[in-house]
């Protein structure tokens, strides 16, 4: 149980070397909705009754045996750096029209 920002990263590492465990973050969004997407982790809110819900959810995942056996895919990328390198000049262009409004 954890509100740190890289949970969902720390979770499917973990899901990585075949050792998932049950995440749950307590927070209201996330912006790494491909990690819940994928189960690495549970997001709670904030609220002693969703937190509960989370962690018996996570539990039970893991009991069962449910919990992700893979990573998500764009975190297990050799070329990260690269990707990111190529995103940022993609959108550079986008940022200063539509929010430095330079062109």
């Amino acid at each position: 149980v954890s509100d740190s920002g890289t949970l969902p990263e720390e979770s499917s590492y973990f899901a990585s070397i075949g050792r998932p465990f049950p995440a749950v973050c307590i927070r209201t969004s996330t912006e790494r909705p491909e990690a819940m997407e994928r189960g690495c982790f549970v997001l709670a809110g904030i609220d002693e009754r969703g937190l509960l819900n989370a962690v018996r959810t996570a539990v039970a995942l893991d009991a069962e045996g449910s919990l992700p056996e893979a990573p998500v895919p764009d975190y297990a990328t050799e070329s990260v750096s690269t990707k990111v390198v190529k995103i940022i000049q993609s959108y550079t262009g986008i940022v200063d029209r539509m929010v430095w409004r330079k062109y």
